[in-house]
């Protein structure tokens, strides 16, 4: 009969640490999403302002907040960026942190690529 109990808690323990990850990452995963918008939407502006490199203290500020989410970074960075490359990097990272965040809620993305676009 303890197999059964030990069991039960066993899985038990194991719906509460998920529950525990999906609300605590529930509430980091948006905020640090709206981070990356904002850090786009400084770049975006440096593209309508026609300036093609990426200033050092904006670049600071992606490499700290890519480090914050996604964990990895391409290595080696390199020391100068065009604004197409912070672009890239940061809606790579709001890739991975909105699937993390569907697979948290239970989702199941269909697959990592980008869907094929019919010709009209």
């Amino acid at each position: 009969m303890s197999v059964g109990y030990n069991r039960t808690n066993a899985d038990i323990s194991l719906q509460a640490g998920l529950h525990y990850r999906r609300t605590v990452t529930a509430g980091r995963l948006p905020v640090m999403i709206r981070a990356i918008d904002g850090l786009l939407n400084e770049v975006e502006d440096l593209n309508l302002r026609d300036i093609r490199q990426v200033p050092g203290p904006l670049r600071e500020r992606v490499t700290q907040l890519l480090a914050g989410t996604v964990g990895e970074l391409p290595e080696p960075l390199p020391s100068r960026w065009r604004t197409s490359y912070a672009m890239d990097l940061l809606f790579d990272a709001q890739r991975k942190l909105t699937r993390q965040r569907s697979l948290d809620l239970g989702f199941q993305p269909a697959s990592d690529e980008a869907p094929e676009l019919e010709p009209d």
